[in-house]
């Protein structure tokens, strides 16, 4: 079963805070499972997203697409 909790997004910076703490904490659980290593592949790592400022500094140097 799949419990979900509706959460009402009232402003960009309430939006922009909830998408920060739900990505730090997915970027954590990766760090952490890096740092513990991959079983059965000795030194091989494991993916860890970007973190976020450096992921916010690619998208404002990216042109915007024409509409």
């Amino acid at each position: 079963m799949v419990f979900l909790r509706p959460v009402i997004l009232r402003d960009q910076a309430m939006s922009r805070q909830i998408s920060l703490d739900k990505y730090d904490l997915i970027r954590g659980q990766q760090v952490e499972r890096d740092q513990s290593g991959v079983k059965l592949m000795f030194r091989e790592r494991q993916p860890v997203l970007p973190e976020f400022n450096t992921f916010e500094e690619q998208e404002q140097q990216t042109p915007e697409l024409p509409k």
